[in-house]
């Protein structure tokens, strides 16, 4: 009885530091995402918003071409 209530302990501190160890990269990840968005926004910002509307034509253009290679392979 006594080893099972070691086990169970040892399995929840070995738990506890996974879930520290996650919530660090995590941090880490947010942090880097962050810091990616603000260099974007600011690029976005110093060339102007061209490449948002070629990133839309593009997403459009990207549609298109799978609509219409859908539509050719129920034929």
């Amino acid at each position: 009885m006594v080893q099972v209530a070691e086990e169970i302990g040892t399995e929840v501190k070995y738990q506890k530091d996974f879930l520290e160890q996650l919530q660090m990269t995590m941090i880490k990840a947010q942090a880097g995402v962050k810091n990616n968005l603000r260099r974007l926004n600011k690029s976005i910002i110093q060339n102007g918003s061209n490449h948002i509307v070629h990133v839309v034509a593009f997403a459009l253009l990207c549609f298109f071409v799978v609509y219409l290679w859908s539509k050719m392979s129920r034929k």
